[in-house]
């Protein structure tokens, strides 16, 4: 067996017979068998998992995030649960001009601390081995303790007890810390006892350098209990994501096997090498790990992803008609002239990593954004408000498109009837197209401005429009072209559009900040 490597620029095809050409970093080391006759010398078409409308839509939902928050770089991976198969992998770096250009794959190039995406890992190794359960209190000392000999605290604090459900849900620093060092803290000097800890952590293949076929790939790191940097405050770093380096798509692997009930799948870019026309190689979905856990793990690990995100750190993401499951991670990283500041202006990490549909997942997605505060940075680092946009924008996007969760045109036609619709737009407006048409309505008591309907078993209720700060991007979705237009070039941004009917998406996520100039794109559709 042997190797074919070399930098490719790749011809991307939709769905729709589009195509584009498109880069992707590093260069491609393929397997290939000597009988089957293949000649390196003459080059290769490589035929790649890739979607183009899906590499689009995460491309420019990712740029548009980076510019609108001042981020370092960012990656974007999605990837088909069953088969491992990357549908869209978007990395960008953003200059110092503000233009953002791919020069490096993230996804696989940066291995950083995870943060707080880890956490999932842990919670199955205190499941799994510890003998915890879900209901199960922790001591959190209200968001700050000492646990160790070091200071671990939360972001926000908290009440003196969680359950470990509770614990994953806020994702506590304080109760991970405390569970891990409990359960595996070194308490004979043979260091049996975190070796143990380990172990659990390499059944979930976390400490497997994946067989991946684009060049660039670096395996993970993760301490040993024999290593001269072993300290005794190791195991509770590792416990929300520290002492440890993964890259974003290690991370996006485990959390595919978890939506995979457990079956751990390597990540696959190419399909097919062709040479004059003809396929000489095939690449057939591998799997890597059979079960990572069992069944019972699994299940409650499902349980708990899909809790971050009605009850957790996630809720805010919420799609509608589309339940998630996820986990968010804000990390601190070192800077690249001063390692890890303590006070002052730092470097995070922000990443949201999970999988769509909850209850039948069918697709795995990463987000993973390098962000600066301090002067010449952004004021937004958190996983679930800087990565979340993305994630939510790339989600909708599979899900309005995949004609298996919609249903055909003339069953939502006999939907419809049920309650007419009527757009948002300003309150004076609707109330008029509404009482003229005689439709019954309940309405909040102080609806001024823009406003939208929204129905339910109970009827329409006309309610105030979410998205009156003027320093963020509205959500325009159920309005009017005309009154859309209006209301987001009042935060002095520019808009174009496509199709006619009511705006059913827009390119910018609402709740970023609204930047003067920006462009929006308004996706219109008759319903």
């Amino acid at each position: 067996m042997w190797g074919v490597e070399g930098a490719f620029d790749l011809e991307l095809k939709g769905k729709n017979g589009r195509t584009r050409m498109q880069r992707i970093s590093g260069s491609f080391w393929i397997p290939v068998h000597d009988e089957q006759n293949v000649d390196p010398q003459h080059g290769y078409d490589v035929v790649t998992t890739i979607d183009i409308d899906l590499q689009d839509v995460a491309e420019r939902a990712l740029r548009e995030q980076l510019v609108a928050t001042n981020a370092i770089w960012g990656t974007a991976v999605l990837m088909e649960v069953e088969t491992g198969e990357i549908r869209a992998m978007a990395n960008l770096t953003r200059r110092r001009d503000g233009s953002c250009e791919e020069d490096m794959n993230h996804a696989i190039a940066q291995r950083i601390n995870p943060g707080s995406t880890f956490k999932l890992a842990n919670l199955m190794v205190l499941l799994e081995d510890a003998g915890m359960h879900l209901e199960d209190t922790i001591d959190i000392n209200y968001g700050f303790d000492v646990i160790g000999g070091r200071q671990v605290r939360d972001s926000h604090g908290g009440p003196k007890r969680l359950t470990l459900k509770e614990v994953f849900d806020e994702s506590s620093n304080v109760g991970f810390a405390r569970a891990v060092y409990e359960h595996y803290r070194d308490t004979d000097r043979t260091k049996s006892r975190p070796q143990r800890y380990i172990d659990q952590l390499t059944r979930l293949g976390v400490r497997d350098t994946l067989p991946f076929q684009i060049e660039g790939y670096k395996g993970p790191w993760i301490k040993q209990p024999d290593a001269q940097s072993w300290s005794n405050w190791s195991l509770q770093s590792m416990a929300y994501g520290y002492e440890l380096e993964i890259t974003p798509l290690q991370t996006l692997v485990l959390y595919n096997a978890v939506a995979n009930d457990g079956k751990m799948m390597a990540p696959l870019i190419v399909k097919e090498l062709r040479q004059y026309g003809e396929t000489v190689k095939t690449f057939e979905p591998k799997v890597l790990r059979r079960r990572i856990s069992s069944p019972q793990t699994i299940a409650l690990a499902q349980q708990s992803l899909r809790s971050v995100a009605t009850d957790g750190t996630g809720k805010r993401l919420q799609i509608q008609d589309l339940p998630i499951a996820v986990k968010t991670g804000t990390a601190q990283i070192p800077n690249r002239n001063q390692g890890y500041r303590r006070s002052g202006a730092m470097d995070y990490l922000a990443t949201l990593a999970g999988y769509f549909p909850a209850d039948d997942p069918k697709y795995s997605l990463i987000v993973a954004i390098e962000t600066h505060t301090g002067p010449g940075g952004g004021a937004i680092y958190y996983g679930g408000s800087l990565a979340g946009p993305v994630f939510k924008a790339i989600a909708e996007r599979v899900y309005g498109t995949s004609i298996d969760w919609n249903p055909p045109v003339a069953e939502q036609s006999a939907l419809s009837e049920e309650l007419p619709l009527v757009k948002g737009g300003n309150e004076r407006k609707v109330k008029k197209v509404l009482d003229q048409l005689k439709i019954p309505y309940r309405a909040e008591k102080e609806v001024r401005g823009f406003a939208r309907i929204e129905s339910d078993s109970a009827g329409m209720q006309l309610v105030s429009f979410v998205g009156e700060d003027v320093a963020s991007v509205p959500d325009v979705t159920g309005m009017s072209l005309q009154d859309a237009v209006r209301l987001l070039e009042s935060r002095g941004m520019n808009v174009s559009f496509s199709g006619k009917g009511t705006v059913v998406r827009q390119s910018v996520a609402a709740g970023n900040p609204a930047i003067s100039g920006q462009n929006v794109h308004l996706t219109l559709s008759v319903r």
